[in-house]
This record gives C-alpha cells, sequence and structure tokens, in this order.
C-alpha cells in the first residue's frame, strides 16, 4: 500500500490525466469539455488550498503555510488569495479564463520567491511533499487552461480570430456558402482547431464534410466522405462511374489528389482526406466541384472548366444570391 501512496505514481497520474483532459478538449469539444475544464481546474485549486495545512519543510516541528502565518511570515499566504480567487471565480463565471490566467499565474510565480525570502530569515528547507504537492497542483491548473484556450472560438473578423484562424480563413466562409449551394446542415467551429462540418443528404446519399483536426500526427485535417444509398437509382449510379478516381488529368479530384490529397479507404463509400500543420486554403468553387465529382454529380472526364461553371450556375439560380 504504502507504494500505491508514493507522490511519484501521484505526478504520473496527474500527468496522465492532462493529457487524457486536453485529448478530450481537441476530441470532442464543446459544452461537455468546457465542464470538464473547469471541474479540473476547481480540483487544483481545492488540492492546493489543502496544502496550507501540510508540512512544507524539514524541521523540528509542522511548518505548514498556516503556521508561518501565524510565526510571523503572512506573505506565505498570498498564493492562497490567489487560489481562493481562482476558485471563486471558475464556480461563477469559468468562460470568463482571462482571469483565472491571471490569477493562476499569479499563484504559480510568486510560491519560489516567498519560500526564497522566508528561507533567508529561518533555518528550513522547503523539500517536504507538501511544497511538492502545492507547486504541482497550481503548476497542473495553469495547464489545464489551455482546454478552455482550446474552446474559445473567436469571431473571424475580430483581431483573434484573424490570428487564430490565419491561413484558413478561406475555409471558414466556404464551407458556410457550401451549405447553402447544396442544401446541407452547417456546425460551426467546436473549437479553435476546426474550421466547421458540413452535413446531408446529396445526390441520394450522404454526405460529410468534417474538419476535426487529425490527433496523430498532430495537423489540422478537412475530409470528405460520400456514402450512396444501397437503392440509388440506375442514373445515380451510372454518375458514379469508377473509384478510385484518376491519379491524373483534369478533373478536380484528379487535381486535388496532386496537390496532396488522399483518398480513404471508406468501404462502400468514398472518401477523400487532406492533413496540413499549416494551412487550408481551400476555396469555394474547388470544394464545389470536389464534391460534385465525389457525389457523382460530375463524371471525372468532364474536367475542372466544366465544374466551374456548374458553380457558376447553381450561384446564378441560388436565390440567397
Amino acid at each position: 500500500m504504502s507504494f500505491l501512496l508514493r507522490l511519484e505514481l501521484g505526478a504520473v497520474a496527474a500527468l496522465f490525466s492532462l493529457g487524457a483532459l486536453l485529448w478530450a478538449n481537441i476530441r470532442f469539444p464543446g459544452s461537455r469539455a468546457t465542464r470538464w475544464n473547469a471541474r479540473a481546474f476547481q480540483a487544483t485549486q481545492i488540492v492546493f488550498l489543502m496544502t496550507a495545512l501540510m508540512d512544507w519543510a524539514y524541521g523540528p516541528y509542522l511548518a505548514s503555510p498556516f503556521g508561518l502565518a501565524w510565526m510571523g511570515y503572512p506573505l506565505i499566504a498570498l498564493p492562497y488569495a490567489f487560489a481562493a480567487l481562482a476558485l471563486w471565480w471558475s464556480l461563477h463565471d469559468p468562460r470568463r479564463y482571462g482571469a483565472l490566467v491571471l490569477l493562476a499565474g499569479a499563484e504559480f510565480v510568486s510560491i519560489i520567491p516567498i519560500l526564497i525570502w522566508i528561507e533567508d530569515r529561518i533555518t528550513f528547507s522547503f523539500l517536504a511533499h507538501g511544497t511538492i504537492i502545492a507547486l504541482m497542483s497550481s503548476a497542473l491548473s495553469t495547464f489545464v487552461l489551455v482546454g478552455f484556450l482550446i474552446q474559445d472560438v473567436p469571431d473571424l473578423t475580430s483581431r483573434h480570430g484573424r490570428i487564430v484562424f490565419l491561413r484558413r480563413e478561406v475555409l471558414l466562409r466556404a464551407l458556410p456558402s457550401l451549405a447553402q449551394v447544396f442544401g446541407l446542415r452547417y456546425e460551426a467551429p467546436r473549437s479553435i482547431l476546426e474550421a466547421g462540418s458540413l452535413e446531408g443528404t446529396l445526390a441520394g446519399g450522404h454526405l460529410g464534410v468534417d474538419s476535426s483536426p487529425s490527433l496523430w500526427p498532430p495537423r489540422y485535417r478537412l475530409r470528405l466522405r460520400f456514402d450512396p444509398e444501397p437503392h440509388a437509382g440506375k442514373g445515380q449510379d451510372a454518375g458514379a462511374g469508377a473509384w478510385p478516381p484518376p491519379s491524373s488529368g483534369t478533373s478536380p479530384v484528379a487535381r486535388a489528389l496532386a496537390g496532396g490529397w488522399r483518398v480513404l479507404d471508406a468501404g462502400s463509400g468514398r472518401a477523400l482526406e487532406y492533413v496540413s500543420n499549416k494551412e487550408m486554403p481551400f476555396e469555394e468553387a474547388q470544394l464545389a466541384a470536389m464534391i460534385d465529382e465525389l457525389t457523382g454529380r460530375l463524371a471525372p472526364s468532364d474536367g475542372a472548366h466544366d465544374a466551374s461553371e456548374a458553380r457558376e450556375e447553381t450561384h446564378a439560380h441560388d436565390p440567397a444570391n
């Protein structure tokens, strides 16, 4: 049992939990992940506040922060004041995480200078378990706040939005426009690592456009997938054409494959994927032509020029335009 209580095992468990939390923010962004972030931050602050009664030093008697403050060193209570304010703020308005960043940062940064100041006045060595737990919980709280940053999707027109979505602005604008053109359901980006998604029925099948990032290797990702209905009409079957598409030529998909896209194994469906660590510069006309060919609305031999003309004609008849 003593091995299970070792501080090293607790540190490993804490780091694993932090990694799992950040993974959940990337893989399952939304209100649920935001609640997980708030609960995790509150847990780290509660653990830190509990260390006020733990022994922080090796000496002849108990030297807890509470005891040191009673001995005439009230400055040790400053990090705990920051922690109490951060905990109160996270319980009332965790979405405004800017204040949490300042409070948690001030809490962590102030601990070491205060301990050095106290060590200059007494002959204690602050290397006890209480000190390590306090430093670890305070440091973890600052890393937990990364989850709030991932969930904070700014307006593209704001300065924050232009920085966050740098080199992805064109894609971010193209997806809602494509939703109107094709009659698909659009979902706005759930995190700063996404650009939105499309889903709906098109050409007798189900079309999905997903921009959730790749976890390994860590990359931005855009995926187009089309699943034709098993009982689609003969015309749709004929229009679907051969798959995979040709590796060379002027068709939209062939040009995309030459530009870094790849074909995915989608069973009876069709899927294309593009990953990048810096940009997603895909315009509406390019994606629309690829969707046309992917769904069989445009045969590969028709070429990119015919696809562009088809898109222009669609826009001309679109009531939104």
